[in-house]
């Protein structure tokens, strides 16, 4: 009786074991592990179901998160590149102009904040380079469009018509 109730008991925790064997490797990074092998529809089989969505998850995110972290160092490569050619351009030499007593030049270099917002009368000419359109803080458009709703607003009440 006392062999059978082993047997039983011992039959019941060797896919525990199992699986903890292969949480631990999946802790360790190896999210390839073959996961036990469960011919049974019970408890061990859900906990077969989960381990193999949390591998599957594991390994998405993982991917995701390199795609992201290489994306990242690549803009920050670029925008080092960048900052380097913009550095290159400012003069080196103080004052700029040493033989003009009239004029005297000084600047500051200080990154643009993340929350600035460009704003431009528009049109350009020659002021604001059309690249700098892409920038998500340009709203030099949004803000040519809303002072066009203002003009019409100031023209219709001038007018006195009513919408």
């Amino acid at each position: 009786m006392i062999i059978f109730i082993y047997n039983g008991i011992r039959k019941t925790i060797a896919p525990i074991e199992k699986f903890s064997n292969v949480a631990k490797k999946i802790a360790n990074g190896d999210f390839t592990t073959e996961l036990p092998q469960i011919h049974s529809q019970d408890e061990i089989m859900e906990l077969h179901s989960s381990f193999e969505y949390l591998q599957h998850s594991l390994v998405k995110y993982i991917d995701e998160l390199k795609s992201t972290t290489a994306n990242k160092e690549r803009i920050e490569s670029e925008l080092r590149i960048a900052r380097g050619i913009q550095m290159g351009m400012i003069p080196k030499s103080f004052p700029a102009f040493p033989e003009r007593k009239d004029i005297d030049l000084a600047a500051k270099l200080v990154p643009a904040k993340e929350d600035l917002i460009i704003m431009h009368p528009l049109p350009r000419i020659n002021e604001i380079s059309v690249a700098v359109d892409d920038d998500p803080r340009a709203y030099y458009f949004t803000q040519a469009k809303n002072g066009m709703y203002v003009r019409m607003a100031l023209i219709l009440k001038m007018l006195e018509v009513t919408v």
